[in-house]
C-alpha cells in the first residue's frame, strides 16, 4: 500500500510537468501542440498501464522515458540531446515504475531547458553483483543551482528504494549525476 501509494504521487509530477510543455507549445506553434497532445496521449495509456504495477521491465521504462523525451524534443528541439548506454541484457531487468523517469525529467526540467544552449542528458546503466544502477547525467552544478523543483518526486523515488543511501547526487566527471541503485 505504501509503496502504491508513493507511485501514485510520480504520475500527476509527471503530468503536471508535460502539460506545462504543452501549454506553452499552444500560441507558439499550434500543429506541434497538437503534435504534443498525441504523444501525451500515448503516455498516459502507458501510465496506466504501468501504475499498478510495482516493478516494470527497464525496456518498458525506457519506452515511457523516450516518449517522454519526444515531447521535451519537440519543445526544445536541437537544445536537448541525449544518450543512453543501457547493454541489452539489462532491458529485461524489473525496476520501479517512473523511476528512470523521474531522474530523466528533473534533469531536463531543472538542468537543460534553462540553459540557452541546453544540454545533453546521459542516461546509463550496469550491474554490479545484484544491484542494477542507473544514472543519469546532466549539465547542471547540482541541487540548488540550476531552476529550483519542490525536491517531491526524488524523496519519492528515495522512499521507494530499500536504503535512503541507493539514491546518490553529486558531481562527476563534470556533470550533475545522480545514479539509484536497486536488487536485480
Amino acid at each position: 500500500a505504501r509503496d502504491q501509494s508513493l507511485r501514485s504521487k510520480l504520475a500527476p509530477h509527471f503530468l503536471f510537468n508535460t502539460l506545462n510543455s504543452l501549454k506553452a507549445q499552444i500560441e507558439r506553434d499550434p500543429q506541434m501542440a497538437a503534435h504534443t497532445a498525441d504523444r501525451l496521449a500515448g503516455l498516459f495509456r502507458q501510465l496506466v498501464e504501468a501504475a499498478d504495477r510495482p516493478t516494470v521491465p527497464l525496456k518498458e521504462e525506457l519506452a515511457f522515458v523516450e516518449a517522454y523525451l519526444g515531447i521535451e524534443r519537440d519543445r526544445m528541439g536541437d537544445r536537448l540531446q541525449v544518450s543512453v548506454e543501457i547493454p541489452e541484457e539489462l532491458e529485461e531487468v524489473e525496476v520501479p515504475p517512473f523511476s528512470l523517469q523521474v531522474l530523466v525529467e528533473n534533469a531536463v526540467k531543472h538542468d537543460v531547458a534553462p540553459l540557452e544552449t541546453g544540454g545533453r542528458v546521459q542516461i546509463r546503466a550496469w550491474r554490479e553483483g545484484r544491484f542494477l544502477y542507473l544514472s543519469v547525467d546532466d549539465p547542471g552544478q547540482g541541487p540548488g543551482l540550476g531552476t529550483p523543483g519542490t525536491g517531491t518526486a526524488l524523496e519519492t523515488l528515495r522512499q521507494r528504494l530499500a536504503r535512503p543511501e541507493d539514491l546518490e547526487m553529486g558531481m562527476a566527471e563534470g556533470h550533475h549525476r545522480v545514479t539509484f541503485r536497486w536488487r536485480a
